[in-house]
């Protein structure tokens, strides 16, 4: 057995026997892990406010043959505020899903987990309308998945976009100009230079600075659409 001490965020909970939980845990140091809370589930549970779903903790681990198990934990950030709002709510928790879904198994991911942390304090705080906060999230996670949308030129003539209309391609996660477009019509959404210049934005800028992004309402609306068909193109694979 190894002893060993992570930073993580609770992503998912379940029961395990009587009195036990299984814990998902977004980890610093390993990546996404499972870890057994024993006796977690009974009243009067010492590391109880530790071990909820969304809550950012320090915790200290051995792992056995088959799964990490918890010795103590320390409450760093309970993100509470998500359950005062539904649509917030969810929100969390589809990212949580998407961090399950795309990110490997005890394969470090120091930037993703700082992606959703980041996101989470903005939609604890409500500082950012949630709904942007969750199109960040997914064009950044795309990103640091080696997925990221092909925006810079023509995903054909390799043209750079100046002065003509676009169109974006969930097929071809890639902007066509408007003549290679007439031979790629599937899947494709009208693209106009605001919401070009968002997704360029948040794809490459620092991700301290990303959070200072302004857009429009029919902005938001393109990049909730773009970015949800991305991810489901994704993982869909």
């Amino acid at each position: 057995m190894r002893n060993l001490k992570v930073n993580g965020i609770v992503l998912r909970e379940g029961e395990f026997g009587e009195g036990d939980k299984i814990l998902t845990v977004f980890s610093d140091t390993n990546g996404i892990i499972s870890v057994r809370a024993r006796r977690a589930k009974r009243t009067g549970y010492r590391y109880l406010a530790s071990v909820q779903p969304f809550a950012y903790s320090s915790f200290e681990l051995y792992k056995g043959r088959s799964m990490y198990s918890l010795n103590s934990a320390q409450l760093i950030e309970p993100f509470f505020n998500l359950r005062n709002d539904l649509d917030v709510l969810f929100t969390a928790g589809d990212m949580a899903r998407i961090c399950l879904t795309m990110i490997q198994q005890e394969m470090p991911e120091p930037e993703s987990l700082r992606l959703l942390l980041n996101c989470l304090h903005f939609l604890n705080t409500g500082k950012m309308d949630y709904k942007l906060v969750y199109d960040i999230f997914r064009l950044r996670m795309l990103t640091l998945q080696g997925f990221a949308p092909v925006i810079s030129s023509c995903g054909i003539c390799e043209r750079k976009p100046e002065g003509q209309d676009l169109v974006f391609s969930v097929a071809e996660k890639s902007i066509f100009c408007s003549e290679c477009a007439k031979s790629n019509m599937v899947d494709n959404v009208e693209l106009d230079y605001d919401t070009l210049a968002a997704i360029l934005y948040i794809c490459n800028s620092k991700l301290e600075k990303v959070f200072s992004v302004s857009v429009s309402d029919n902005v938001e609306q393109l990049l909730d659409y773009i970015s949800g068909m991305l991810v489901k193109s994704c993982l869909e694979k």
